[in-house]
């Protein structure tokens, strides 16, 4: 089974494995992990869907492996920013990393990426994941699937109270994050469209405690209605 979550890092026991490696300890250093694949929405237009990287050959070396996943808001009209690679170059054209229902701010909290794949799912090849954002449309969460779970989505801005803001109209302000360029989302975004961008990236912590990131992905956008 997975889990959502969020990751903290790990430079302490990195620079102590680090330390330890030259004393003749087996290598607790795993590969990069593989990008994931995206793949057309199947019978769905608000659904955004990518392929599992498939199986890790370093499985036995790696602690947490799972994917991240950012979004964008923009107005309606072509899309733009479809090559991104990094973190650093998404959080620079202002995508936001999405949040899970159950995450709790500060968002370094934990060792799990947002999707976490289990060890027995990347050893046997863990298939398809799908991004739901059908459910906006009512007012409800977005949904994300995987590896036989699934769990709610929420923007990744984080609230008073440690929680993460939902998709909805009434909850978007103009200090956001996620909205500060889009001014319109935060005054009245009611029966008015907005065009949502997705990247996702794999994301994998090994025994050493260092983290990577495969290159980023572009899942596509929709045009997004809010009640």
């Amino acid at each position: 089974m997975g889990h959502f979550g969020r990751r903290s890092g790990g430079v302490l026991l990195a620079a102590l494995v680090g330390v330890l490696g030259g004393c003749g300890l087996p290598d607790r250093r795993a590969a990069p992990p593989q990008p994931p694949t995206a793949l057309p929405a199947v019978d769905a237009a608000d659904t955004f869907r990518f392929a599992a990287s498939g199986r890790e050959a370093d499985v036995g070396r790696v602690a947490s492996f799972g994917y991240e996943v950012y979004y964008r808001f923009s107005a309606v009209g072509p899309s733009t920013d479809r090559n991104l690679r990094t973190p650093a170059q998404l959080g620079a054209r202002r995508f936001v990393r999405l949040a899970a229902a159950d995450d709790r701010d500060p968002i370094d909290q934990g060792d799990r990426p947002l999707i976490e794949v289990s060890r027995a799912a990347r050893v046997n090849d863990h298939g398809e994941v799908t991004l739901d954002f059908a459910p906006v449309r009512t007012g409800r969460d977005p949904q994300a699937r995987w590896d036989r779970s699934a769990a709610a989505l929420r923007r990744g801005v984080a609230k008073v109270d440690g929680t993460f803001e939902p998709f909805g109209c009434d909850r978007f302000q103009a200090r956001h994050a996620d909205v500060r360029a889009l001014p319109q989302l935060a005054s009245d975004c009611r029966q008015e469209q907005f065009q949502l961008q997705l990247y996702v990236l794999s994301y994998s912590r090994d025994l050493s405690g260092r983290e990577q990131y495969s290159d980023a992905r572009y899942l596509g956008s929709i045009n997004l209605l809010f009640p």
